[in-house]
């Protein structure tokens, strides 16, 4: 862990190479951070921020998206063309996905997504230029790669569930390891969940009372200590049994 690091305020095009690689050389940055070259620079206005044992982020209250190589996404399926599909990433600009753009699809074999689909993504290539779209892929870049097809894919459709959106820095926040809300309600409860960069979250309980539960406590969680945070969860949980208790007295 960085023992001597302390939050400072950045702008965009600041470099901040010497600041987070003081510690350690292998490095994880999140939200508002990209690293160009030998070079780590500032995307977003805000507050430079460390994690142990090694991520940095800039802490920003905007939901403004401000696109940087390699963060992960949600965004949903705006439009279609013969080429590629454009989502809203709630960005300064729109994401394109190649249409080709998914691990093992083929021109005639691949995803058939919908207006209104929610997808969940990798920035291939931010659009610097006013007026560019954000590149968008669903290929994995490195590790574990699973055809489109398996519904086991690290990216792509996202089926179900329900989208909520966050602040960059609260979605930053709950992409850390063992982030208090979501630990607290995986022990509770198993749901699914996509957190991207941009700030939006899907989440998939086992049912859709769950799911929207799920939700509204993730969104409560935001401005909530830690042990708030707990007992919310514990109301919650109890609550989810008896729904699923009123539900089986109904049925017989």
């Amino acid at each position: 862990a960085d023992l001597a690091f302390e939050p400072q305020s950045v702008m965009p095009g600041d470099d901040v190479t010497e600041e987070v690689t003081r510690a350690a050389k292998r490095i994880k940055l999140d939200g508002g951070l990209v690293q160009r070259g030998e070079a780590v620079k500032v995307t977003r206005a805000g507050t430079l921020r460390h994690a142990p044992p090694s991520t940095y982020w800039v802490d920003s209250r905007t939901r403004r998206y401000i696109a940087a190589d390699e963060d992960a996404v949600i965004g949903i399926v705006d439009d279609r063309s013969s080429a590629n599909y454009r989502l809203n990433i709630w960005g300064s600009a729109m994401g394109s996905l190649p249409l080709l753009a998914f691990d093992g699809a083929t021109k005639r074999n691949k995803p058939d997504l919908k207006v209104g689909d929610i997808v969940y993504a990798r920035v291939a290539m931010a659009g610097v230029e006013l007026g560019v779209d954000t590149e968008l892929s669903c290929h994995v870049v490195s590790g574990s790669r699973k055809d489109w097809q398996t519904g086991e894919s690290t990216f792509g459709s996202l089926e179900g569930g329900t989208l909520v959106r966050c602040s960059i820095d609260q979605a930053a926040a709950l992409r850390q390891k063992d982030h208090p809300t979501l630990k607290a309600l995986g022990a509770a409860v198993p749901f699914e969940v996509a957190i991207g960069s941009n700030g939006a979250v899907w989440l998939k309980g086992k049912t859709p009372a769950t799911t929207v539960l799920l939700a509204n406590a993730l969104l409560n969680s935001l401005t909530l200590s830690e042990a708030a945070t707990e007992a919310m969860v514990k109301v919650l949980v109890e609550r989810m049994r008896k729904d699923e208790e009123e539900r089986k007295e109904r049925r017989r």
